[in-house]
C-alpha cells in the first residue's frame, strides 16, 4: 500500500510540473509558398515558404533537398518561426522540408515541392560552371546543351561554346 502511494505522489508530482500528458508534436506542418509553385519553374532564386503551427512545438527544423522524403533533423536551419527564405539551386528539381520540434520529440516532416529555377539557356550554362572549385557540374552541363539545342543564333552558339569548356576546357582549344 504504502509502494501505491508513492508512485501516486511521483505521479502527482510530475502531472504538476506538466510532464502529465506532454508528447512529442503528432502533426505534420503544412507548407506553402508564395514565390514557388509545385512542379512550376519560378524566376526568383530565393524560395520563400510558410508552414503552419504546431502546438506543443518550440521550434522547426527545415532543410532544402533533391529527396521529396527528407526528414530534417539537423540544427542547422532551426527557427522559432514559421517561414523561411531559402535560396533554391541554379539547376534541378528541389524539395522543402520540415519538422516540428520539442523537448519530447518531433513531429512527422511535412514536405512541399518539387521547386526549380526558370533559367536562361545562359544562366543554365554558367551555373554548369559552379563556384565550388570542383569542375563543370555534368547534370548542368546536360541542360545547358539540351536548352541549346531548343534555341537559336547568339545565345545558342554562346551557351554551346560556355558548354564544350566546361567540358573539355581550354586546353581544347590550343594547337598542339
Amino acid at each position: 500500500m504504502k509502494a501505491l502511494i508513492v508512485v501516486a505522489l511521483l505521479v502527482g508530482f510530475a502531472w504538476l510540473a506538466g510532464g502529465a500528458g506532454a508528447a512529442a508534436p503528432q502533426n505534420a506542418p503544412a507548407i506553402t509558398s508564395p514565390t514557388h509553385a509545385k512542379g512550376v519553374p519560378a524566376n526568383e532564386s530565393i524560395a520563400h515558404f510558410d508552414w503552419t503551427a504546431v502546438g506543443g512545438s518550440a521550434q522547426y527544423r527545415h532543410a532544402l533537398t533533391q529527396n521529396a522524403t527528407t526528414e530534417p533533423t539537423t540544427i542547422d536551419n532551426e527557427t522559432d518561426g514559421t517561414s523561411a527564405d531559402v535560396l533554391v539551386p541554379a539547376s534541378g528539381q528541389w524539395y522543402f522540408h520540415v519538422v516540428a520540434v520539442s523537448d519530447e520529440g518531433r513531429s512527422p516532416a511535412g514536405h512541399y515541392g518539387p521547386v526549380s529555377r526558370n533559367l536562361t539557356v545562359a544562366q543554365r550554362c554558367a551555373a554548369a560552371f559552379g563556384n565550388d572549385g570542383k569542375g563543370p557540374d555534368e547534370a548542368a552541363l546536360e541542360e545547358c546543351l539540351a536548352a541549346a539545342q531548343n534555341k537559336v543564333a547568339p545565345e545558342a552558339i554562346l551557351a554551346m561554346f560556355l558548354a564544350f569548356l566546361a567540358k573539355f576546357g581550354s586546353a581544347s582549344l590550343r594547337r598542339g
